[in-house]
């Protein structure tokens, strides 16, 4: 385990998510379809292509942000050193766990792993949009903001990022069932689409 390994690992991972998301998928095409209730949201039914497109999407920004905060391109001086000795202490620890996850949190509220599911789509979903009550529990009203998320992708062909309130990395280290290094990062769209940083915190026990 040593930088080059760490840096080939989260390179490939960027270059099979690039790879993916130009992939044109054979998958279930069924045409869209959306209609807009009382409540402003838009009753949206992406087909399977344009979820592809969007989970693929994600995963390049997820790949680009853990290449972007991994420590040994973002750690410097004594935090630099640090966390080459704690990588010396996992080469002869075998109880090590490396979480490494990208958190992805929407200005409607909603949030979810980049590398997991969005927020899942309840029994009964359209029947329950279109009604006041059914419209006033929670996973329905989660489900619709995510298909808004999809409807402006769709609109914009772009990740919306207007509608991006940030993402959380998280990155940990843990041997022998004690934390032993904690890196948590904030990253937020600039208006014109770019990212940048807004908080980092960068811990080790």
């Amino acid at each position: 385990m040593n930088q080059k390994y760490f840096l080939n690992k989260y390179l490939l991972l960027f270059i099979l998510a690039v790879f993916f998301s130009f992939k044109v998928f054979s998958q279930d095409n069924k045409t869209d379809s959306i209609k807009t209730e009382e409540s402003g949201y838009k009753i949206f039914m992406p087909n399977m292509v344009l979820c592809d497109q969007l989970k693929n999407e994600l995963r390049v920004i997820n790949a680009l942000i853990k290449l972007r905060v991994h420590p040994y391109i973002n750690l410097k001086g004594d935090q630099y050193n640090q966390y080459l000795s704690l990588v010396d202490t996992i080469e002869m620890s075998d109880n090590v766990i490396i979480k490494d996850t990208v958190s992805i949190t929407l200005k409607s509220g909603i949030s979810w792993n980049l590398t997991g599911d969005p927020p899942p789509q309840p029994r009964r979903f359209y029947v329950k949009a279109r009604t006041k009550k059914g419209r006033e529990e929670e996973a329905v009203i989660n489900r619709l903001k995510y298909l808004q998320f999809c409807y402006e992708f769709k609109k914009e062909n772009q990740l919306p990022y207007e509608m991006v309130e940030k993402f959380n990395s998280y990155y940990a280290v843990i041997v022998d069932e004690k934390i032993r290094c904690e890196m948590l990062y904030e990253i937020r769209f600039n208006p014109e689409g770019t990212t940048k940083t807004t908080s980092k915190e960068i811990r080790f026990f």
